[in-house]
């Protein structure tokens, strides 16, 4: 499968968007010639490898249990990498986290919205963190919010 790459599209997203699944991730970037982390150029031709050509080469199909899942409310300003380190450990589950909540690991989590959590061992890290009650939020707020906490728009400066 052939599909053009958007503006500010990440290789994933192109998968996500062309697939509709990231189980052909790997096969799709070894057939691109690129890495799962690339930014292809706006326009330029990516190939896909699809969930029918994967069963047609007897590649293994992953299985994926949803069981009844612990579900974790976003906070201001935590992109999905955040709620896997704060809530699995590290980024290891990542895009387990993301196929169960059907997102992109590039986008941005919904502010007080609930999302599913694989089910996995806690680790030292989580527990660390929720002992000394820290909580990540590493994304950037919007510009102008930014401006306005700062304080920059203050006493009529740029106004």
């Amino acid at each position: 499968m052939r599909i053009i790459s958007q503006q500010n599209q990440s290789f994933i997203d192109t998968q996500i968007m062309g697939v509709g699944t990231l189980i052909t991730l790997f096969e799709s970037a070894l057939e691109s010639g690129v890495s799962i982390t690339d930014i292809p150029e706006p326009g330029t031709e990516v190939l896909l490898v699809d969930i029918d050509a994967k069963e047609k080469f007897n590649l293994p199909l992953p299985v994926l249990v949803i069981p009844k899942q612990k579900k974790v409310r976003a906070l201001n300003n935590q992109n999905y990498q955040d709620l896997s380190i704060q809530e699995l450990g590290g980024l290891e589950h990542l895009f387990e986290l993301a196929l169960i909540n059907g997102v992109s690991i590039t986008g941005a989590p919904v502010l007080g919205d609930a999302y599913c959590l694989p089910e996995i061992a806690i680790s030292e890290l989580v527990t660390y963190l929720d002992a000394k009650g820290i909580k990540l939020a590493t994304g950037t707020p919007p510009f102008g919010e930014y401006l306005f906490e700062t304080g920059l728009f203050e006493n009529g400066l740029f106004a």
